[in-house]
Order: structure tokens, then C-alpha cells, then sequence
């Protein structure tokens, strides 16, 4: 496996590699339209079906939360099934969530099938595409995901005007069915992303049967004997054939065994010759996973609760603000043909650092941590200027300084972690740090509501999010600077454990002289 991983055409940054990071990045361009397009949805909800702020919103914060928490789930359903299997029936639920909003009648129907159904695919779709992407790349790890958020960011630019036309011309439910139509088109980019070759593994079971004479042979039954290491992460399958006489073993079950033995009469071959037809059906599969409470632990940690409120605080300060911008455009007296402008220097602004960020951090031009620390500071600076600005070349300025903090950091989700916690817990680790964010995104709409309804404007809630990425800038700050003085520490060790080792030398080299 080790010439494969090297192969320039299949093997780790290898060009397939590359092929399979344009995949990706088509998929996700995709599939996160209807979030890209909240605004314009959120607005058109409102003008179609004449609710409140707040139960207006519930439709469109919906998939965010269940992308995060269900995160979770989709990690584990991608160890227990395959990446690939998850993002082929994602991608098709995806699109058919949003088409079927076309016979909504009511909050209640968008929020179960754009709201629930969608969400969940995004998250099935996020999950898997993110640990297939790390599978294919090491050295260039960081650009590639650099080029994933970069194509993904384009959708601001593309599908607020494109789903602004359909509403524009065919209300809020046309522009449903037909944004729906759009997504369906991720389906045949997905199939030919997989899993690596190299991921694949071979296991050779062993199996051992009793009482079994070697004539029982005229019937016969295929075993098979690869798995990937995709397809089933499980680790320690045991598989057991049952029942037989007690007398001979304990459990009433027959064990596999890893051996070979066909000198007592016994039929005992490996997993690549055939079984005996007669023996008792396979009962069960046993998975025995004894790495989850490990898994577990990870989860209390110092580093796992610092990326969770990272993740957290960059992607609902941002989805916040492409969900209210052009409520708040207007608020503040924006004329609706001007308003889709604030969103488009922002993607613009993204766009330019996710591209940028990747080739900066995999050059040793900054560090993960250095990154994300700037990326915060800028971001809280700008949405307390957006607190007392109203002109519109003022708020796209903001806009601007919320785009370049969102490249900045968005492709760095996977990295951060996969530093902290390596790449075969990244599907696990990223559920968990998305949990954590939909719990969070499940109290938005209230917020929300809170502040423009009750309150009348967005004031309170552009503070808010400027204090949490204050807050969350400090912390970076201190694990920078923690990061720094460990690596100074072990200089420092270096440097002084060598002057020992040769002065030991010296003396060793002197020791030898005077016995001669």
C-alpha cells in the first residue's frame, strides 16, 4: 500500500486527488445553495404566507441546525456504512426536500421538509465529503479544502440573483421547486467520489467449524473475504456460526478461529475456499468497537471544546448575517434593487481568502492558530461597526470585513481538527463539534425574533456577535501564544541536550585515549 499512496496518478495529492476536490467542490456548491439562499427565502416566506420574523425563520434556520446536529449521527452512519453510500442518498433527498415545499401551505410543512428533511441530507452530504477530501490528501491537505469552500463560496454570487429571478417570476413556491431542481444535479457529480484505494484493506478471517466431516463438502457456499477500511470502520468483527452441542463450547456458539487444521476430520479453511452448505445459517454480525470509549474522551477535552466553540461562533455569526442582511439593508432604508449588494462583496471578499488561505498556511506562512485569530478579531471589529453605520457603501464595507474573517477561517474546520484529532476521527469529531453548533442554531429564531420584533431592530444581536468573537479571539490568542511556548520549550530542550551528549562524548573519546 505504501507504493500506492506514492502513485502520482491514484496515490495521496496524486492527480485523482485533485479530480475527486473538484467533485467535491461541485457537490457542496450545491447542496449549500438553499443556505446561501436563506435570505431571499426568508424574505419571500414572509411576503408569501404573511408570519411573523421569528416563526419565519424557523424554516430556514432549520437545516443549518440539523447540518450541525446531526452530525453527529452521520459520522457514525459513515463508519458503519461507507462515505460514498452516505453522499449518494443524501444527494438525492437534498434536492427533494426543497422541490416538495412547492405544495406548502404553511410554516409547519417547510419547516418538516425543507427544514427537517434537507437539513438532515446537508449534514449526511457535509460529513462524508469532508472525510473523503481528508482521505486523499496530506501534504496539500489545507488547499484542498482551500479549493472546496473557494468553488463552495461561489453560490453567493450565483444563487441569491438566480433564486431572487424564480421569486421575482414565480413566487416563493416556484422558486422551491426550482432551486430543489438545481440541487438534484449533485447527484451525478457524487458518483464517482469514493474512498481512496489505499483505504481499502484486506482481513482474512479464519474459520474453524466441529464436527464437520470433510464428505459434508457437496455443498457449498461463497465467503468473502475483503472489506474496506470505508466500509465497515468496525475493529475486532467477530463472526460466529450457532447453535451447536454446548458440550464443546460454552456459549453455544462456534467461534472463528485462525487456523488451519484437517487432521481430526474437521473442515477448517480460510475465508478465500468454501463452507459447508449444511451448517446452521449465519446468525448475527458482532461488532465489537472497542476504540468508542476512546472516541468518548476525546470529546472532554481542552482542544475539542475550543474547536467546538470556534466552529460554533464562525458559522452562526455568519449564517446570521446572510440570513438578516437584507431585512437589516432594508431597515436601515435600502432601496430592495441595492440590497443584494451587501451580499455580493461579501461573497466576493469570501471567496478571495477561502482560495488564499489554504496556500498560506501549507507554505508555513501563518499557523493554523495565527489564522484563526486574526479571522475572529477582524470579524468582531466589523460587526460592531455595522452597529452604527447605515449608509450602503458603509455596510458593504462591513460586509466586506465579515467576507474576508469568513474565508479566512471556513476552510479550516477540517484541519483544526484533523490537527487535534488525526483524519480517521475526523467524520466522528466533526459530527460532535457540529452538534454542539446546531444546539447553539436551535436558539436563533427566538434571538431573532427577540431583537425585531420585540426590540425593532438588530442592535442587540450585531453586539452579541461581536462580544463572542472577541471572546473567542482571546482564546486563540492564549492557545497561540501556549503553542509558542511549547515549541520554545522543546528548542530549548534540543538545543541543551546536545552540548550533553557530546561533552560525553568527549569524555568517552578521553577515557579510551588514556587506556591506550
Amino acid at each position: 500500500m505504501g507504493s500506492l499512496r506514492a502513485d502520482p496518478v491514484y496515490g495521496l495529492d496524486g492527480r485523482w486527488s485533485w479530480i475527486t476536490a473538484a467533485l467535491c467542490s461541485w457537490v457542496l456548491f450545491l447542496a449549500m445553495s438553499g443556505l446561501c439562499a436563506s435570505g431571499v427565502l426568508y424574505y419571500g416566506i414572509i411576503d408569501t404566507f404573511g408570519t411573523t420574523r421569528e416563526e419565519a425563520s424557523w424554516p430556514v434556520t432549520l437545516p443549518d441546525s440539523l447540518l450541525n446536529l446531526a452530525g453527529a449521527l452521520m459520522g457514525l452512519l459513515c463508519r458503519w456504512l461507507s462515505c460514498r453510500t452516505v453522499l449518494l442518498v443524501c444527494c438525492l433527498l437534498t434536492g427533494f426536500g426543497i422541490s416538495i415545499c412547492f405544495f406548502a401551505r404553511g410554516i409547519l410543512f417547510l419547516s418538516i421538509m425543507f427544514g427537517a428533511l434537507h437539513g438532515l441530507s446537508l449534514a449526511g452530504i457535509f460529513v462524508s465529503i469532508n472525510a473523503i477530501l481528508a482521505q486523499h490528501f496530506d501534504k496539500r491537505r489545507n488547499t484542498a479544502f482551500s479549493l472546496l469552500m473557494a468553488v463552495t463560496g461561489l453560490n453567493g454570487f450565483l444563487i441569491p440573483p438566480l433564486v431572487q429571478f424564480f421569486y421575482s417570476t414565480y413566487g416563493s413556491r416556484g422558486a422551491f421547486l426550482l432551486l430543489g431542481a438545481v440541487l438534484f444535479n449533485a447527484f451525478p457529480a457524487a458518483i464517482p467520489i469514493k474512498s481512496p484505494a489505499w483505504v481499502t484493506r484486506t482481513k482474512t478471517f479464519h474459520f474453524g467449524f466441529r464436527n464437520v466431516p470433510f464428505r459434508r463438502r457437496s455443498k457449498v457456499m461463497p465467503v468473502t473475504k475483503r472489506l474496506s477500511l470505508s466500509d465497515d470502520k468496525t475493529k475486532g468483527t467477530e463472526y460466529r456460526f450457532g447453535p451447536v452441542d454446548e458440550a464443546h463450547n460454552s456459549d453455544g456458539l462456534v467461534t472463528l478461529r485462525e487456523e488451519d487444521d484437517t487432521s481430526k476430520n474437521l473442515v477448517l479453511k480460510s475465508v478465500n475456499h468454501t463452507i459447508v452448505d449444511k451448517m446452521p445459517k449465519l446468525g448475527r454480525k458482532t461488532f465489537s468497537i472497542s476504540s468508542w470509549k476512546t472516541i468518548a474522551t476525546h470529546f472532554l477535552t481542552v482542544s475539542f471544546c475550543i474547536d467546538s466553540i470556534s466552529i460554533t461562533a464562525l458559522i452562526v455569526s455568519i449564517t446570521t448575517f446572510i440570513l438578516v442582511s437584507v431585512d437589516l439593508a432594508t431597515d436601515r432604508g435600502v432601496t430592495a434593487s441595492k440590497v443584494l449588494y451587501i451580499q455580493y462583496v461579501f461573497s466576493a471578499a469570501d471567496i478571495t481568502f477561502r482560495a488564499l488561505v489554504g496556500f498560506i498556511v501549507d507554505r508555513n506562512i501563518l499557523s493554523l492558530q495565527a489564522v484563526m485569530l486574526i479571522g475572529f478579531f477582524i470579524q468582531a471589529i466589523a460587526f460592531e461597526i455595522l452597529v452604527w453605520v447605515f449608509a450602503l457603501p458603509s455596510m458593504m464595507m462591513c460586509s466586506v470585513l465579515i467576507g474576508m474573517s469568513s474565508g479566512f477561517r471556513m476552510p479550516l474546520q477540517a484541519p483544526i481538527l484533523i490537527e487535534d484529532f488525526g483524519v480517521d476521527l475526523l467524520p466522528v469529531m466533526m459530527g460532535g463539534a457540529n452538534f454542539f453548533l446546531g444546539l447553539v442554531n436551535v436558539a436563533r429564531p427566538t434571538l431573532i425574533g427577540y431583537c425585531r420584533d420585540q426590540l425593532g431592530k438588530y442592535d442587540m444581536l450585531l453586539h452579541i456577535l461581536a462580544a463572542v468573537n472577541f471572546v473567542v479571539a482571546c482564546i486563540w490568542t492564549l492557545r497561540l501564544l501556549m503553542r509558542r511556548q511549547r515549541k520554545t520549550k522543546e528548542v530549548d530542550t534540543a538545543l541543551h541536550g546536545q552540548p550533553n551528549r557530546n561533552a560525553g562524548e568527549q569524555l568517552a573519546a578521553g577515557g579510551l585515549r588514556s587506556i591506550s
